[in-house]
């Protein structure tokens, strides 16, 4: 399992999202809620919120075709809490997938085992 970092550098979160660093320096200008704390020395320190929120304003503009205005009206009733919670969400509906798969590999298997036990007794009581 991949561990998160606590903070990301702009490079970093390009890398991460498929995001320009001069697009995320120019959102910051648009978008409010794109606040990346800065250190002393005036670096970028994104956190995981901070990607969750990018993401989703590049999915409102590629994918949804949003404007600007678009995106800046609907980050009003924007929430990372609950886009957090959809991101856990489906998480956990992947681990259960592959749960899934694993049970499915395993039963499939067992049921060769069996046939080859059902063929191999059928060979001893017909001798």
């Amino acid at each position: 399992m991949e561990t998160k970092k606590l903070y990301y550098s702009i490079s970093q979160v390009s890398k991460i999202t498929g995001v320009t660093t001069f697009c995320l320096r120019a959102w910051e200008k648009e978008f409010t809620q794109l606040n990346p704390k800065r250190t002393g020395g005036g670096t970028r320190k994104y956190t995981q919120n901070d990607i969750t929120l990018i993401l989703h304003i590049k999915n409102m503009l590629d994918k949804q075709g949003l404007t600007i205005q678009g995106v800046k009206v609907n980050l009003e009733n924007f929430s990372l809490d609950d886009e957090n919670k959809k991101i856990k969400v489906i998480e956990k509906l992947q681990s259960i997938r592959q749960e899934l798969l694993d049970i499915r590999r395993e039963m499939n298997e067992i049921s060769v085992y069996t046939k080859s036990v059902i063929v191999t007794d059928n060979n001893i009581n017909n001798e």
